[in-house]
C-alpha cells in the first residue's frame, strides 16, 4: 500500500531525501505531480450539513500543497468566522473544525480560499446551523 509522508525533507547538499516514519518497511521516493484545478467545488464540503450540535467540519481536497482560509458569512453579509490552515498536503483530504455552539441557527455562506505556489482558487458554498 502507498502512504504519503508529510515529514519529508530535501537534503540538497547530500543529494538525498529524508523522511521519518514510525514503521519499518521498504519505501520508494516518488514525486507528486499536481494535476487539474487547485480546488474544485466538488472537493469542498461540510459535515454534517445542516450542523446540529457543537461542531461542523469543513473538508477539502487540494491538487497542490496550499494554505487554506475559510470565511463564513451570515445572510446579512457579516463575517462571523475565519478559520485557517497552512501547509495542507496535496492529494489528501484536509479538515478544519468550526465550533458552532455559540452560532445562531440559520443559513450561512462560506468561502474557501486556497493559495499555493502555483496560484489561488476560491470556492463558495452554503451551510446551515440548527440548534
Amino acid at each position: 500500500s502507498w502512504m504519503l509522508l508529510d515529514t519529508s525533507e530535501v537534503l540538497a547538499a547530500a543529494n538525498k531525501v529524508k523522511a521519518e516514519t514510525n514503521t519499518f518497511s521498504v519505501y520508494s521516493v516518488m514525486q507528486y505531480v499536481p494535476s487539474g484545478a487547485l480546488l474544485t467545488a466538488g472537493a469542498v464540503y461540510t459535515y454534517p450539513n445542516p450542523a446540529r450540535g457543537d461542531s461542523l467540519t469543513f473538508k477539502f481536497l487540494l491538487a497542490d500543497k496550499a494554505s487554506v482560509a475559510i470565511d463564513v458569512y451570515n445572510v446579512a453579509g457579516e463575517k462571523v468566522a475565519r478559520l485557517e490552515k497552512t501547509s495542507c498536503p496535496a492529494g489528501v483530504t484536509s479538515e478544519l473544525v468550526w465550533n458552532v455552539k455559540e452560532i445562531a441557527s440559520g443559513v450561512y455562506v462560506y468561502r474557501v480560499r486556497a493559495e499555493s505556489a502555483s496560484g489561488g482558487k476560491t470556492v463558495t458554498k452554503k451551510l446551515a446551523v440548527i440548534h
